[in-house]
């Protein structure tokens, strides 16, 4: 809440008198005892012993409001002009009031902070508060180096004007990582309403960087180090030359990670001549912009625009993932520039399970510099990639523009996976601009409700919008109904409970057993189960040992996941014990238990892989008797062994490698030559199905099943039964008709077989 009435508050708070005080008010500067800041003039005395060196990593805590008086005159010196802050300041929820920094020829970088390294600042309120023509320029710190900025709030105004380069955001002007050790340095749970505008000569690389949140944030060498900005909110208006994002003007990783995740923009975002982005305004390397929405009011403007993100910088990592755009999207310029802008993104690599609503549009701009405008994206990298995207929103150009229009991408290149991309009714303009079809694609309607909507063409066996998205979505979000009306009735996403692995999962490994002869192990996770308080999966497993088909043994293994961490139910010691730890960086360890064996995985090395246009995360372990060495697939599991056999006291046999994977009847990896599909249809009775024409649909479903094109109800009524996996009937009836529907919503999630005649179908409740 912006707090205007300084006057009132300066009789109710301690204001500044310029001055300095010359102790504090208590405390010793321990995280126990912290020094206690209670008035403004003691505040100061921070500010001086920093300034001059004579303080180290001390604590600090603020017990009361205290006002600055900047409407009268006072200019505030920041906490580390000439040495950086280093130690804790605790804001203890106060607020500090009417603070003014300016530039002068020693303060470059200024806020409340000017520099600090190693520090953490938490808990604090800064209100009714300005900052002009100072360089780097943040009401909590002009550059935050390895600083961990938490639960603050800040209003007030940033005014710039002169030379290029400057950096400027709400809460630190530049925000980044150099040498740290620590698992994660964050922005977090910080709130701006701070009205920034801002200019400079250049119109380059090297100009401006403005974000509501932080202006400039890079991770140059961090080690183990990720970056986080998260649950941060922006809802001042920024106006400003070259780089101005609603969080992030731009990011820079060069090594590890760096996470934009759960923020949002209210403010409207202009960048004169320049890049613009709800969110970030450009992105490179290794960024990952997550669970992110540009609201109605974000409005944004620019040459190279969308409403997450304005550009993917050159040979860019940058995904965009469970984002949103309810704003509109003006491209737009004085002079000669690159106009490119999309509902999501201008310039993207990778975008997944995001909508868009608002309005995109290019105006004033000539088809020399013209590259691309659509729904969700003006133009994707080369080997870049968009999936599970819809967009409501109308796509505007000029006639002489229309070559690169497109309703969902405006330039898309032959080498680009694009898939699974659905447009609300039918356009004037292709889906994508260069005339290229994505697959699995198409416009969908109004269903016979208000929240239903129905494809044009089926995708995954289904016109349902909703089972569609859910399909496509590869488990990074549920999509539901919009039945509380916050989506104008359009479908919206939730996160994905996490709870690897899924129903509906199966596995194919080859075994080599002690004959020499090669089967199989199959896995399959078959429904939920309960053990103490826990709800873990079952994964029913069959090795067939020495002949196929003569020797099969059934097992059920029991695991559960819980903020990336898959926990392994040990039945002889009767607890759990950690099988993939997916939040693994480099050098990170864990201990496998089974009864009375143990090992220590290591983590040895960290990457990527694509498979068929997907991007999985790579875990490279080892221990150091061999048994579980290898590479562990995130959300997939170990390539050799799903689990480490050898301790399971399994020595007849060795498992040799994954083959195939499905996820709710898709097959999403292959290795080796081995036919999956075969393997599939024998597993899953597709090949009697065919026999028969017996089709069960939708399989996997959350509701109500349909019997159609059977032998068995032309002639006669026939009896169904449906057994879950331990042979226990659950529900049975009769099919007197084609087409005839089976409400299972009653059942618990999990498999199920359905026996028609002398038919067994598996079936998958989710």
């Amino acid at each position: 809440m912006i707090l205007s009435g300084i006057a009132t508050l300066k009789a109710q708070i301690p204001c500044w008198d310029g001055t300095v005080a010359e102790s504090y008010d208590g405390g010793n500067g321990t995280i126990s005892d912290p020094f206690q800041i209670a008035t403004p003039e003691q505040l100061a005395l921070l500010a001086q012993q920093t300034n001059s060196g004579l303080v180290g990593i001390y604590h600090y805590v603020l017990t009361n409001d205290i006002c600055l008086s900047g409407s009268d005159g006072l200019t505030w010196t920041p906490i580390g002009t000439q040495k950086e802050f280093t130690g804790t300041f605790d804001g203890n929820g106060h607020s500090i009031y009417d603070m003014h920094v300016t530039d002068t020829s020693v303060i470059d970088a200024g806020g409340l902070f000017g520099y600090t390294s190693n520090a953490t600042i938490k808990n604090l309120l800064i209100h009714s508060s300005s900052l002009e023509n100072v360089f780097y320029a943040g009401m909590i710190a002009g550059w935050a180096e390895n600083t961990n900025i938490i639960d603050c709030t800040v209003s007030g105004s940033i005014s710039y004007e002169g030379d290029s380069g400057y950096r400027i955001g709400g809460i630190a002007g530049t925000y980044d990582i150099y040498y740290s050790t620590a698992n994660i340095k964050t922005i977090k749970n910080c709130v701006s309403d701070v009205t920034i505008q801002a200019s400079c000569p250049s119109i380059y690389v090297g100009g401006g960087l403005n974000g509501g949140i932080a202006g400039y944030v890079y991770l140059t060498i961090g080690f183990s180090t990720n970056l986080v900005i998260e649950n941060c909110v922006n809802f001042g208006d920024i106006t400003a030359s070259n780089y101005v994002g609603g969080i992030v003007g731009d990011i820079d990783i060069y090594r590890n990670k760096g996470y934009i995740r759960n923020c949002s923009n209210y403010g409207k975002i202009t960048a004169n001549n320049g890049y613009a982005g709800g969110i970030v305004a450009e992105a490179s390397d290794r960024c990952y912009i997550e669970n992110c929405i540009n609201h109605s009011t974000g409005e944004v403007t620019g040459w190279i625009i969308g409403g997450i993100m304005g550009n993917a910088g050159y040979y860019s990592d940058a995904r965009i993932s469970r984002c949103v755009n309810n704003a509109p999207i003006t491209g737009d310029s004085t002079s000669n520039g690159l106009r490119i802008a999309g509902g999501i993104a201008g310039y993207a690599q990778s975008i997944s399970n995001c909508y868009n609503t608002g309005d995109v549009s290019v105006i004033n701009c000539a088809s020399t510099y013209f590259r691309g405008v659509g729904g969700i994206a003006g133009e994707i990298y080369p080997s870049g990639e968009c999936h599970n995207v819809y967009n409501t929103g109308n796509v505007i150009a000029s006639e002489n523009l229309t070559m690169h229009c497109g309703i969902m991408i405006g330039a898309l290149k032959s080498e680009i996976s694009c898939h699974n991309m659905y447009w609300l009714g039918d356009y004037d303009i292709p889906a994508c601009g260069d005339s290229l079809v994505p697959e699995n694609s198409c416009a969908f309607r109004q269903g016979a409700t208000p929240t239903t909507w129905v494809l044009d063409e089926p995708q995954y066996g289904t016109t349902d919008l909703v089972e569609a998205l859910n399909y496509g979505s590869l488990l990074e979000c549920t999509w539901l109904e919009d039945e509380e009306v916050i989506n104008h009735r359009f479908p919206i996403f939730v996160d994905y409970e996490d709870t690897f692995p899924f129903i509906g999962t199966e596995w194919y490994y080859e075994i080599t057993n002690v004959n020499g002869s090669v089967t199989y192990q199959y896995l399959e996770c078959a429904a939920d189960t309960t053990i103490g308080t826990t709800r873990p999966k079952i994964i029913v497993k069959s090795n067939t040992l020495y002949d196929k088909d003569i020797h099969t043994k059934i097992t059920h293994e029991y695991v559960y996941s819980d903020e990336g961490i898959v926990y392994w139910w040990d039945k002889q010691s009767q607890s759990y014990t950690t099988l993939y730890n997916f939040n693994a960086n480099i050098d990170d360890e864990w201990t496998i238990n089974a009864g009375n064996h143990s090992i220590t995985v290591h983590v040895n090395g960290i990457n990527n892989i694509e498979h068929d246009g997907e991007i999985y995360r790579v875990l490279t372990i080892n221990d150091n008797d061999d048994i579980f060495s290898g590479d562990v697939i995130c959300g997939i599991g170990h390539t050799t062994s799903f689990f480490p056999e050898k301790l399971l006291n399994n020595r007849d046999f060795d498992v040799d490698g994954i083959r195939c994977y499905w996820l709710n009847g898709e097959q999403l990896l292959q290795f080796g030559e081995v036919d999956c599909d075969e393997i599939y249809n024998i597993y899953n009775n597709v090949a009697e199905n065919e026999d028969t024409g017996v089709e069960v649909y939708p399989n996997p479903t959350n509701g109500v099943i349909t019997i159609v094109g059977t032998d068995y109800v032309c002639s006669q009524t026939t009896e169904f039964v449906i057994t879950n996996i331990t042979g226990q009937i659950v529900l049975q009836g009769t099919i007197s008709s084609d087409n005839q529907q089976i409400d299972v919503r009653n059942l618990e999630n999990g498999m199920y077989f359905i026996k028609i005649g002398n038919e067994t179908i598996k079936i998958i409740k989710n």
